[in-house]
């Protein structure tokens, strides 16, 4: 009876030491699949806020290009065919702008949760 509980013991043993090698490695892939998660988000936080100030630089270019032609205008009609002509500029590349930050911030979320995915369907297989 004690060489049967002693190979029972034995037995459990292994069985526990396995299973702690698994979760060990679980863990360590877990850890590995988070570091890449955090380090995909900062870098398209970055390149999200390298179009913002891309963006904000441009506007600011187009506002200084409007206001000069504002304040060289010789007659009203210059004056309000300058302004018309920055406002339709400025429609149309609020629009651009509006459809690069989407496809950014799109972009930046695929590749966030691209490791948790792939180690998810690692894991299910």
């Amino acid at each position: 009876m004690n060489e049967t509980m002693s190979e029972t013991t034995r037995r459990y043993s292994e069985v526990v030491e396995q299973a702690s090698e698994r979760l060990g490695r679980a863990s360590s892939e877990a850890a590995d699949v988070l570091s890449s998660t955090s380090g995909n988000a900062i870098k398209g936080l970055q390149d999200y806020n390298e179009k913002l100030l891309e963006i904000a630089q441009f506007n600011m270019d187009v506002t200084f290009e409007f206001l000069r032609r504002a304040t060289v205008a010789k007659s009203p009609s210059e004056f309000i065919a300058a302004a018309t002509e920055h406002a339709n500029r400025q429609y149309e590349t609020s629009s651009r702008q509006a459809k690069e930050l989407t496809a950014l911030a799109q972009k930046m979320a695929l590749w966030s949760t691209e490791p948790v995915r792939e180690y998810a369907a690692k894991t299910v297989r």
